[in-house]
């Protein structure tokens, strides 16, 4: 059965979620929340994501309207961003511990704005993601010649 019921407390929500490629919605009892998956390379550390998270944001002129968890995913970090005197809210979580980075955006908090800079964010993220991976590769190839080069 495609729908569901979710016991929450004393709330039940409908949800369904729509998969196609790297996105997907979840109808909620509030409204729909578009879901976006960045690509995480396997060997990136999500280690240092949340600073790139950050750069690449404020490179676009986005501003952190809260920062913070979400209990659903801990360990995780979570950032609501703005664009300056603009409606519309920008969600991205990190996730380290399931290797995930994700943007979202609620039905009520879209924005103009936001459909112009989240592809442009997602691939200024996953060029950082790539580039971490790399070096990761790399230390990891050095790290293996120098074990192989002790007495």
């Amino acid at each position: 059965m495609p729908w569901a019921v979710e016991a929450e407390g004393v709330h039940d929500q409908l949800y369904r979620t729509f998969s196609f490629g790297e996105h997907h919605l979840e109808k909620l009892a509030g409204g729909i929340v578009k879901e976006i998956e960045f690509r995480v390379p396997k060997q990136c550390d999500l280690a240092d994501a949340e600073g790139l998270v950050e750069r690449a944001c404020a490179e676009r002129g986005l501003m952190v309207g809260m920062k913070g968890s979400l209990a659903a995913y801990p360990g995780c970090v979570h950032w609501h961003y703005k664009r300056p005197r603009q409606t519309g809210t920008l969600e991205i979580t990190v996730y380290p511990k399931e290797r995930r980075v994700w943007a979202q955006v609620q039905d009520k908090r879209k924005a103009p704005w936001i459909d112009e800079e989240l592809p442009r964010v997602r691939r200024a993220i996953e060029k950082e993601l790539r580039a971490c991976a790399i070096v990761s590769a790399t230390e990891g190839a050095d790290m293996s010649r120098q074990m192989r080069r002790r007495p």
